[in-house]
């Protein structure tokens, strides 16, 4: 056993002919605490006021499809007053918490991989709810109550949550290369609300850009689509987002033009859509005009689309 500092993690190895490409192993790993993740505030006024709130935690982990090297951990907090105003706060965030050495990518994932805590808050003191799920996660640190102003403030005291893991086993094989030569992958804030089924919309092979985006939408984003032209310059289609309903808009970009911007209208939903490119076109907005205004700024190209979708567009972030 072999302690590494100044890394995200402590791994250890169970090293056994692990120079054979294609070679299964198991590696045992200790992610990293996960601390302070405060939810944005999307109801009522900024006061939970002694009324809960009632809380959700919940942490699900999983292998990157798009870079088998990486575990990510999708995080969720939810706060909800138990009566009028109805006060709520929600958060939403991707982690990497482990990256394989250089020349491995994962298989599987051997353990536990889910976490659920559900409870509601009677004081002004950091909760430690019992875990009603799963077993990947040690403990959540809740702060829903407190005593100022509860959501979105940006201070000490507003509503948080860090979560604390237990040991991770997960398979691993050798690749045969050094490297995945998968370049890194940045996602942006994500705008809605949970539910449906994840997505993440980046091509299988090696791409020069985004081709085409169709978007279906009435009064709110139904569904999303994207097309990539690939280094090999075959093209390459993302699954639909969303569901079967909807006006269809397709937007073509030029040879040289990327997306450099997308703003929009969220609450349960992605309410409406406008993408800006680097030719300084707009397609949009599609969509209604319901929600709250959001704008995505990156600071590179976006290559991709990541969130929740069923019969609507629930939520939706760029992948960059």
């Amino acid at each position: 056993m072999k302690t590494l500092k100044n890394v995200t993690t402590t791994f250890f190895w169970i090293f056994f002919a692990m120079n054979l490409v294609g070679q299964t192993q198991k590696i045992v790993f200790q992610p990293k605490s996960i601390m302070r993740l405060a939810p944005d505030h999307v109801a009522g006024d900024r006061e939970f006021g002694g009324n809960g709130p009632d809380v959700e935690a919940r942490v699900k982990i999983f292998i990157d499809e798009n870079d088998r090297s990486k575990i990510v951990a999708h995080l969720y907090l939810k706060a909800k007053e138990t009566r009028s105003n109805w006060t709520e706060a929600i958060g939403h965030w991707y982690r990497t918490i482990y990256r394989a050495p250089r020349g491995y990518e994962f298989s599987k994932i051997l353990s536990d991989d889910f976490s659920q805590a559900n409870y509601r808050d009677y004081d002004h003191d950091i909760d430690r709810p019992k875990i009603t799920r799963g077993s990947l996660v040690k403990s959540f640190e809740i702060m829903g109550d407190t005593p100022g102003n509860d959501v979105g403030n940006n201070t000490s005291d507003d509503v948080f949550m860090n979560v604390h893991f237990n040991i991770v086993k997960v398979n691993i094989v050798k690749t045969g290369s050094p490297s995945s030569g998968i370049a890194r992958i940045n996602l942006s804030s994500s705008y809605g609300e949970n539910g449906g089924k994840l997505f993440r919309h980046l091509p299988k092979g090696p791409s020069r850009k985004i081709n085409k985006i169709v978007v279906q939408h009435g009064a709110l984003v139904d569904a999303i689509r994207v097309q990539w032209l690939l280094d090999n310059g075959k093209y390459e289609w993302s699954s639909n987002a969303g569901g079967p309903h909807g006006q269809k808009s397709t937007i073509l970009l030029k040879p040289n033009e990327y997306i450099t911007k997308v703003t929009g209208r969220s609450g349960k939903y992605v309410d409406q859509i406008t993408f800006y490119t680097s030719e300084g076109r707009k397609f949009g907005p599609y969509g209604g005009s319901g929600g709250n205004p959001f704008t995505i700024k990156p600071t590179k190209a976006v290559k991709g689309f990541y969130g929740m979708a069923e019969k609507y567009v629930n939520r939706i972030g760029v992948m960059y």
